[in-house]
């Protein structure tokens, strides 16, 4: 398998932390049809660099289909969301990072599209504007910029820009 993010198989069964504390199962994001996340650490500029994008497609898409998860306390995380104006749902990831971990992140932000069936059908580390501009203008339904289940093995797309912060977000 080629290094970075693991780009099939199921997503992690875990729960995570809302910015109040209370734990959540992940696997509720996609009970409904695809899910995105986005994994991230508010001090790395590529993480900020993409949540704009991140942030239209949540406003575009159905309640409940984009999740960012944060690699950060709660106060950092509530700063970045009042700075940003964010109103996707935040999840906390604290250290040492188990959906990291298990997901083989080796830079964030990295955008993970989940089926309908709780498997990895896309992942891409980095910031990619065209797929963030392009990938989501249809609500709920990420199938541009090669983002469509059934288009083949999954696969991850690196960008040069920015750097990459790493799983425990270093910038």
């Amino acid at each position: 398998m080629a290094p970075g993010a693991r780009c099939s198989g199921p997503f992690p069964e875990l729960e995570l932390a809302d910015l109040a504390g209370v734990r959540h199962p992940l696997a509720g994001a996609w009970r409904e049809g695809e899910a995105l996340f986005l994994i991230g650490h508010g001090d790395c500029s590529t993480t900020r660099l993409t949540l704009p994008y991140f942030e239209r497609i949540h406003r575009r898409c159905r309640r409940g289909t984009a999740w960012l998860v944060l690699q950060d306390k709660a106060e950092a995380a509530r700063e970045l969301q009042a700075e940003l104006g964010l109103s996707v749902p935040i999840r906390l990831e604290p250290a040492p990072y188990a959906l990291a971990a298990e997901l083989r992140i080796e830079a964030v932000p990295t955008l993970v599209l989940v089926g309908r069936d709780g498997r990895i059908v896309r992942t891409s580390e980095g910031f990619d504007r065209d797929a963030l501009e392009a990938g989501w203008r249809r609500e709920a339904r990420f199938e541009r910029a090669g983002w469509r289940a059934g288009a083949g093995p999954p696969r991850i797309v690196r960008s040069g820009l920015g750097g990459q912060c790493g799983a425990g977000g270093q910038d």
